[in-house]
């Protein structure tokens, strides 16, 4: 059954894939330490104040970057 809080995580982690261009379950090149999913490689960066390593480095400089 679809619930609009499943929805909600849904569409973040699409947006995470995009931004980060890595996928959902396998998360790669990464340092060899981490085993986990795309939520729990972000959540990681986030809470070492290091979240700006997840940017896919193809996006950076063509846009908005602040």
């Amino acid at each position: 059954v679809a619930t609009l809080k499943g929805d909600v995580y849904s569409f973040g982690v699409v947006l995470l894939e995009l931004i980060t261009g890595q996928k959902p379950i396998n998360v790669e090149n990464v340092e060899n330490s981490f085993k986990g999913n795309l939520v729990d490689w972000i959540t990681q960066l986030s809470n070492d104040a290091r979240i700006e390593e997840a940017i896919d480095k193809s996006l950076v400089g063509r846009g908005q970057d602040d």
